[in-house]
């Protein structure tokens, strides 16, 4: 398992890198689905542990399924918002190895200036839209490996009205000899390409918990790699703070335990357009 690790480690840093751009394909998409995870420096793909796996590693649905419902707000700036909402459904009598997920992102910008031939003369203000519907499944194969496809499309209003789909093919192992969690996925995106990302999660004691993703993307125009990194300290069994850094942006959270059922995370995110602040509900709807 170590050769295999350094093996994929190796592999990942030798990727080419012929351009490094902050609009990878849809990136509307990149930004953290919750506040723990933007706290995190959007380490998703292993940090992932409620609903909004549906998103980043649809293996994790079946493995982490603390919350089963999850909504976050990420209001940008410029009258421009991130929502997102993802469910996790409970695994059915039928097939208790499976489990079924869904979720809905979506990227609004209002007050998009209308102007005639005259850059002066303003006709009125409209808004757009991207919007993406998700459907995940995972399944347990092993007692310590699970994997996990997700299908989503995407409609945009932007401009001119335009749609796509992606897919995700997901893997999660969970390796005790090393105490990490392995993850990785390959997105495949219509009309832009594939992102291939690997992860891993290290329990180095029970309240320091670091975590590392590299994602890297294939367009015919462009390849690119980012390393995101996050650091999780458990305060008490009632809060945890975050750290985290991605695509040279630092982001910081507190974790907070409102009940035995239902969580709430708060992040922030220093870019170089200001602050930018993220909250987050996680419940679990189990009767």
């Amino acid at each position: 398992m170590k050769n295999i690790a350094l093996i994929l480690f190796l592999f990942t840093i030798s990727f080419p890198v012929t351009s490094i751009r902050s609009d990878v394909m849809y990136d509307f998409l990149n930004l953290g689905a919750n506040a723990r995870i933007q706290a995190l420096g959007n380490t998703g793909l292993v940090n992932a542990t409620d609903a909004e796996a549906v998103m980043y590693n649809p293996a994790n649905l079946f493995s982490y399924p603390q919350k089963n419902f999850v909504f976050s707000l990420n209001p940008l700036y410029f009258d421009s918002s991130h929502m997102y909402l993802f469910y996790a459904m409970e695994p059915s009598i039928v097939d208790p190895y499976s489990k079924i997920g869904v979720g809905v992102v979506r990227f609004s910008i209002d007050g998009i200036e209308e102007r005639g031939s005259s850059s002066s003369a303003l006709l009125g203000t409209s808004s757009a839209s991207d919007v993406a519907v998700i459907i995940a499944s995972s399944r347990l194969i092993t007692y310590s490996t699970s994997v996990g496809f997700s299908f989503g499309t995407i409609a945009s209003t932007y401009k001119s009205s335009s749609n796509d789909f992606f897919m995700t093919f997901g893997v999660n192992h969970l390796a005790n000899e090393l105490r990490m969690k392995l993850n990785s996925t390959i997105q495949i995106y219509n009309n832009a390409g594939y992102k291939l990302s690997f992860g891993g999660l290290s329990y180095l004691s029970s309240q320091i918990i670091p975590s590392y993703v590299i994602d890297m993307y294939s367009h015919n125009r462009f390849s690119a790699m980012y390393v995101s990194l996050g650091l999780e300290y458990v305060i008490s069994k009632q809060m945890k703070g975050f750290l985290g850094y991605n695509r040279d942006q630092l982001s910081a959270g507190l974790g907070l335990a409102l009940m035995d059922n239902t969580d709430f995370n708060y992040a922030t995110t220093f870019t170089d357009l200001g602050v930018r602040h993220q909250f987050s509900f996680s419940m679990d709807l189990t009767p």
